[in-house]
């Protein structure tokens, strides 16, 4: 007699088991490829937004320098630059009005925009208030990124030189609210939502937390311990020791009053900025744990074609 086999009438429970953890396990992996994928995309798009930006900022501050090299500086000033044996210094006189000119043309949050404790009338027509940025900004207050944001758009949106007065043709743009005032500006936005920012002037913990890289090759060529990084002194008269310290201490005090004290020495010699960021994927600009590397500057795209 022969003996007909069992029939299997389905998969075991181990079987079924193993399979659906192998569909979890494919399913996972692919999740995570193309969250990986969308990242990477929005790091890309967000360095190109940086890159179109730094183009515009560029522009226009190359207008404003050759603008600024050929105006005149007010008397008073040449005479807080001069050397300790009373002789005139045309050097410290020009790089110091380039410093004080391009703040007002460049201001990074509303304090600068509006600063004018200036103790001299000249000073004040020079180097006060630009009209065209207090009448944007009025009397809003916000938070030092969402200042500097709305700054970056108010000053790419201002023409110079032939540069573009079109904010809204060089990147992506949105409005958000300044503050707790209810009242929108427009700034430029990277790809997680987050107003992209402008410095003019890295601070001291800016400069610690990107490891001076401003100040290193490619982006300075010197070869001595001072060697001159900082494009707006070029021969490093405001550096110099046998600058009077009475004036230097005045000059550094219409300098930094705006900065908040979060720059020690703004006479350093060294390179910083300007630079467009954005703050990443965790929407936090210059954190110290764990988020530094996300921040995207526009300064490390110029080399190596990514933000961080």
């Amino acid at each position: 007699m022969t003996r007909n086999p069992r029939r299997r009438s389905g998969f075991t429970l181990i079987e079924l088991l193993v399979v659906i953890s192998l569909i979890i396990l494919l399913a996972s992996l692919t999740v995570g490829a193309v969250f990986r994928l969308m990242d990477a995309q929005r790091e890309s798009n967000t360095n190109k937004h940086l890159l179109k930006i730094d183009m515009a900022y560029t522009q226009q501050r190359t207008a404003a320098v050759d603008q600024i090299k050929k105006g005149n500086y007010p008397d008073v000033l040449r005479l807080g630059t001069q050397n300790a044996d009373g002789s005139q210094n045309r050097d410290r006189a020009l790089a110091l009005h380039m410093k004080l000119r391009l703040r007002k043309e460049f201001p990074q949050n509303f304090a600068e925009a509006r600063f004018n404790a200036f103790p001299d009338a000249n000073l004040s027509a020079a180097y006060g208030p630009k009209s065209s940025y207090t009448a944007a900004i009025g009397a809003l207050n916000g938070t030092p990124d969402e200042e500097s944001a709305v700054l970056l758009y108010i000053i790419l949106s201002q023409g110079r030189g032939g540069a573009t007065t079109d904010g809204e043709s060089i990147a992506k743009t949105t409005l958000i609210f300044v503050g707790n005032s209810g009242q929108q500006r427009r700034v430029f936005v990277d790809e997680y939502g987050t107003p992209i920012g402008h410095r003019r002037w890295l601070t001291d913990n800016e400069m610690a937390l990107t490891n001076d890289e401003t100040n290193n090759s490619p982006f300075a060529n010197g070869q001595s311990a001072f060697d001159l990084r900082d494009p707006d002194d070029p021969t490093g008269r405001l550096h110099q020791s046998n600058w009077p310290v009475a004036n230097a201490n005045i000059a550094r005090t219409w300098f930094t009053q705006p900065l908040l004290n979060t720059v020690n020495d703004p006479f350093d010699g060294r390179n910083r900025g300007p630079t467009i960021v954005s703050a990443g994927k965790n929407k936090l600009f210059m954190a110290t744990s764990g988020g530094l590397d996300d921040d995207l500057f526009s300064f490390r795209i110029q080399q190596s074609g990514k933000g961080n």
